[in-house]
């Protein structure tokens, strides 16, 4: 249920500039750029938000979180479809940024983490392997409706959906027992519970953490986005730079597979040590696309790869090192720098690329991922060590 509330939070916002991008500016008298920066501010607001919310998530459940930001998705929606400037169209993504604190990622994953119990990666992957196909489905619903009513009235429909499907599924959410009160054989033992790190390790874990899926962030929101004017710089045709960016979502969909088929065997620092060194890779290999679309479609694949696994090693890092018990709490402060980094992100790589061009700028994207690989390593061999069951971290 909970993958049919995360697609549809995903599909009608975050997706929606991709698609409304030029009748929303031609209505609304703004540039390109402002419309296309209604998603950075819905990062900023999610990242300021997210360490206090994820806190109460942990203290009151993700149920009524999950309530709340069909409410503010459904408030975005209706802002927006009644807009007719500036000052409306950042209200509108405000509150979808409050949405985003609320409903998508974190409140979910701990949702998923309480009911699901031992087998929450399990279930987690699943989630996102269903919302990786998220375009395959809003892309042209969201077209078609657009041709049919306009795009104002596509709005008004996506926030019907918030309220008549998204908001009775979550209210339903929020009913379920966890895992361990449905069934107490399923009740975690001290490692699911509290992590595999003692209290001593967690701050300096934390931080490492932290450098790491900001580093991710950074380079993933400021390619992907780019993708296509990095290959036309590059030399590519359009049509082929297009058709060759598209490759990123089945590469993105094929790392997430890659996590679904191991059923759990392989750790989830080893999946992280995996996607910190592809995502570098693909970008060194992409500075070749412009002699050869063979080195862009590897390069591309490399670096769509990363990007899945990077989705679910976000999630499961967190959950493997520090357990469920304060799970809300712990993606909630790894959120803040990650999504600011993430909001920049766009931005400062178009910037980059048009004053030193494609080649620098790759070059750049692959030293700061290779910063993330160098900060992996660190943080796998300073806790491969522990894998013994730990007690509660003391208060």
């Amino acid at each position: 249920m909970i993958v049919v509330t995360q697609m549809t939070g995903w599909g009608t916002t975050y997706h929606l500039p991709i698609i409304l991008g030029g009748p929303l500016s031609q209505d609304l008298g703004l540039p390109i750029e402002i419309i296309f920066g209604g998603i950075s501010l819905m990062l900023v607001v999610c990242a300021l938000l997210s360490p206090r919310i994820g806190v109460m998530i942990d203290q009151l459940g993700p149920g009524r979180f999950l309530c709340a930001g069909s409410l503010f998705a459904a408030a975005g929606l209706v802002t927006l479809a009644n807009t007719t400037g500036l000052f409306g169209y950042a209200l509108a993504w405000a509150l979808f940024g409050l949405m985003m604190a609320t409903m998508l990622g974190n409140a979910a994953l701990v949702a998923l983490a309480r009911v699901a119990g031992g087998q929450a990666r399990r279930a987690i992957t699943m989630m996102l392997l269903f919302t990786a196909c998220n375009p395959l489905i809003f892309y042209p619903v969201t077209s078609h409706l657009v041709a049919s009513v306009g795009w104002r009235s596509t709005v008004l429909i996506y926030a019907a959906l918030h309220l008549v499907i998204g908001l009775p599924i979550n209210l339903m959410i929020s009913r379920l027992k966890p895992a361990d009160a449905a069934d107490p054989a399923d009740a975690p033992d001290d490692q699911e519970r509290y992590g595999a790190l003692p209290a001593r390790m967690r701050p300096r874990a934390l931080l490492l953490v932290m450098i790491v899926f900001s580093s991710q962030g950074l380079v993933t929101w400021g390619i992907q986005p780019n993708m296509v004017n990095v290959l036309v710089s590059l030399g590519l045709p359009l049509a082929s730079a297009i058709f060759l960016a598209s490759l990123h979502g089945p590469s993105q969909l094929a790392g997430r597979m890659v996590d679904f088929g191991s059923r759990g065997q392989m750790s989830p620092l080893t999946m992280g040590l995996i996607a910190s060194a592809l995502a570098p890779l693909g970008l060194l290999v992409m500075i070749y696309a412009g002699v050869s679309q063979v080195a862009a479609v590897i390069g591309i694949g490399l670096f769509g790869m990363a990007a899945g696994l990077n989705s679910i090693i976000r999630a499961s890092i967190p959950l493997h090192l520090f357990g469920r018990e304060s799970y809300g709490a712990t993606l909630g402060r790894i959120a803040l720098p990650m999504n600011i980094a993430c909001a920049a992100a766009p931005i400062l790589f178009a910037a980059l690329i048009s004053r030193v061009g494609p080649v620098a700028s790759l070059t750049v994207a692959a030293a700061a991922g290779l910063c993330g690989l160098a900060v992996m390593i660190k943080l796998s061999q300073e806790t491969k060590a522990i894998a013994a069951p730990v007690a509660a971290p003391a208060e």
